[in-house]
């Protein structure tokens, strides 16, 4: 016999289901920008609330990997995905000469 009152369920319903995923990052055939060695590839991960908003939030990044137009991050991003809503990520490759925070970067990809 259900027991949960009408207001019990509609709390329920309106709770949307959620998790946290765990992004493994890969790319293949970027450009090599450096001139006497190969890039140094590092991932920055963007999302924003919506298509329209041209604000974008870092979520995190990946390891810098040297000398490597293949690489394969050791590094995951967990991200909270509520399977209602929609999901805007941005992937930004760039070509690391220093830390992510510093001077040096080009970008590998189309943004």
């Amino acid at each position: 016999r259900n027991t949960y009152t009408h207001l019990q369920k509609l709390k329920m319903a309106m709770k949307s289901p959620t998790a946290i995923l765990d992004l493994f990052i890969s790319c293949q055939g970027l450009r090599d920008r450096d001139v006497l060695t190969k890039s140094d590839p590092q991932v920055a991960v963007y999302q924003a609330l919506s298509l329209k908003s041209q604000r974008w939030e870092l979520v995190g990044s990946t390891e810098k990997i040297k000398n490597d137009l293949n690489p394969k991050f050791a590094t995951s991003l967990a991200i909270n995905f509520n399977f209602e809503e929609m999901k805007y990520l941005k992937f930004q490759v760039l070509d690391v000469d220093r830390e992510l925070k510093g001077s040096s970067k080009y970008c590998l990809n189309a943004t």
